[in-house]
């Protein structure tokens, strides 16, 4: 049957930011992104953490990992929750960051290849098909790729839409549309639950 074309993407979109990364140097890691209060380091630890609960999600095990990503954190919004997440383990040296997020992109792609993307699974917005996750995945992926990527350093030509742009509340979820050459007919629309991001 092969590999889904969403999870192909979440490949490609994962192997442009490590690419990225790798060019950089510890001075460049601590300096801000465009995600307000955070560094390059910050936003890459942030995509690891919620790669983990992704992971986390597919084994049916996302409350134990969010107790313990969370642990003494305090937040009245996901968002909130996700910054204090960052500020917690902040700090952390480069080298571990970049090889955690490594071992967690690794982990979500292999683990959603071998998964059945029509299974519902429980994620921070509520229950949604393991696809949708994927495409979470992709979505938020590429666009904290685009938040390093402001610094002016390369990117790869994916290109990625969300409409309507995402925001802490929406009356209707909002289509993200992705051009990939992974993507059959090169865009796919992904109607996605609650939140478009981590």
């Amino acid at each position: 049957m092969g590999i889904d074309p969403i999870v192909t993407a979440l490949a490609q979109q994962q192997d442009e930011l490590s690419g990225l990364l790798a060019g950089l140097s510890d001075d460049d890691w601590a300096l801000p992104s465009r995600c307000d209060g955070w560094s390059v380091s910050d936003v890459v630890l942030h995509l690891a953490q919620t790669h983990e609960m992704a992971l986390a999600s597919l084994q049916g095990t996302l409350a134990e990992a969010a107790t313990k990503i969370g642990s003494g954190v305090t937040g009245s919004s996901v968002d909130e929750m996700a910054d204090g997440a960052v500020a917690r383990e902040r700090g952390a040296p480069t080298a571990a960051i970049r090889d955690r997020w490594t071992a967690d992109a690794d982990a979500v792609r292999s683990a959603f290849e071998s998964f059945d993307l029509s299974t519902r699974v429980q994620w921070v917005a509520g229950e949604l098909s393991a696809r949708t996750l994927a495409t979470t995945r992709l979505a938020e992926t590429w666009i904290h790729t685009g938040d390093i990527a402001e610094r002016g350093w390369p990117r790869r030509g994916f290109t990625l839409a969300i409409s309507p742009r995402p925001s802490a509340s929406y009356s209707s979820p909002p289509t993200v549309c992705v051009t990939s050459p992974a993507l059959r007919g090169g865009r796919c629309h992904t109607r996605l639950p609650g939140r478009a991001g981590g």
